[in-house]
């Protein structure tokens, strides 16, 4: 799973907030509560919140308009990559002042 970090009020939704529907999941790695976002009209994942944590909320990058120009800046869990999942190239963090459009 690849996952985007950002501040709440860095996020914008710009179009199907209709559509998005979350339910809590306390099944997790951690053993702490995740707020899951889906759509409802494709099942996509959009966001993971935590009800403990505001200062965070995962973003998947295939929602997020220019995902593209993107690169990992972490990685978690590394044991649990596939073998066939290659090294990841990491760059040092920039800020960005900007808000991803969803």
């Amino acid at each position: 799973m690849t996952n985007s970090f950002f501040s709440p009020d860095k996020v914008s939704i710009i179009e199907g907030k209709e559509f998005i529907k979350a339910y809590s999941d306390s099944d997790t790695t951690s053993g702490k509560t995740l707020l899951r976002s889906f759509c409802t009209e494709c099942g996509s994942s959009l966001f993971l919140s935590s009800p403990l944590e505001k200062n965070w909320m995962i973003v998947a990058p295939a929602a997020v308009d220019d995902a593209h120009e993107w690169v990992p800046r972490r990685e978690s869990y590394p044991h649990g990559k596939l073998p066939w999942v290659r090294e990841l190239h990491i760059q040092p963090k920039t800020k960005s002042s900007t808000k991803p459009n969803l």
